[in-house]
């Protein structure tokens, strides 16, 4: 739906006394709640208020002057749409998080030596993507066995994870071994490889969208922390999309943090402390 989104850059900033937002103006989102929810599948219900004034402060950015205003733009812009949501769903994330999950799938394909398709979604900045990778070469598998997709919602996320370029905090978790041999370091922070850049393959995707399901079919989908952001009804239907993803007997890595009823099409079972899902 997004695909040929162009990045919409925020109009110069104008004198203040030139922009009126009357505050009555702001004062129901339901409908722009209602109509990202049915895009995205992400509801804000646990922090409405906190939402409320982020989308005020993207109106006025924009000098929209009010939620009725942003709501009919955003059915006549899909450009101001893409930059709703990016502005809404910014996550922070860091190499190597939640490393127990890749480990166990390392062990997996070190046995079994044989090529693998992994899916990332959502991927946010990429590192996670990275991370596989990184891990995966460390442990001698040949690199045209790795192939990975990262895939997210925020499209300048994911422009930031091609381009591969993290800050301190993201690498802090990375053996100084690793960064010499995977990363350099340049004014703006540290940048992956372009080797280790080549082979990941990230893409702005809606889970949602008819488009993601042409994505084929994967040996491992990793889907962490995505379901904290939706309801019963959404996330038994993300579900029920990754499983029509995944081949016969592949896994699923789900994040701690995520939360929901086992699903009829995966079985679980525990490796060591972390729980492994598999396509029944």
């Amino acid at each position: 739906m997004f695909s040929f989104f162009k990045k919409r850059t925020a109009p110069a900033e104008t004198k203040e006394e030139n922009v009126y937002f009357p505050d009555d103006n702001f004062d129901d989102p339901g409908a722009i709640f209602e109509r990202f929810t049915n895009i995205t599948g992400m509801n804000f219900s646990s922090k409405e208020e906190i939402t409320k004034q982020k989308i005020k402060n993207f109106c006025m950015r924009y000098e929209i002057h009010g939620f009725g205003e942003l709501n009919k733009k955003l059915e006549e812009d899909d450009s101001l749409l893409q930059s709703l949501i990016d502005y809404l769903t910014v996550n922070e994330t860091y190499f190597f998080r939640e490393l127990e999950q890749i480990e166990i799938l390392k062990e997996q394909l070190k046995a079994e030596s044989k090529p693998i398709r992994i899916l990332c979604a959502p991927c946010a900045t990429g590192e996670e993507v990275y991370s596989i990778i990184i891990q995966f070469l460390e442990a001698g598998i040949p690199r045209e066995y790795i192939h990975v997709i990262g895939i997210d919602i925020n499209a300048s996320a994911i422009q930031r994870a091609r381009t591969g370029l993290f800050s301190q905090r993201s690498v802090s978790r990375i053996e100084p071994a690793l960064m010499t041999r995977y990363f350099t370091e340049e004014e703006n922070g540290y940048r992956v490889t372009d080797e280790i850049r080549r082979m990941a393959d990230f893409r702005r995707e809606n889970i949602f969208d008819e488009s993601f399901r042409q994505l084929g079919t994967f040996d491992v989908i990793f889907s962490r922390n995505l379901f904290i952001y939706f309801n019963d009804r959404e996330k038994k239907r993300a579900v029920e999309i990754f499983c029509s993803l995944l081949k016969a007997g592949g896994q699923m890595f789900f994040g701690h943090a995520d939360n929901f009823d086992d699903p009829v099409c995966l079985e679980s079972d525990f490796v060591g402390r972390t729980r492994v899902y598999r396509k029944v």
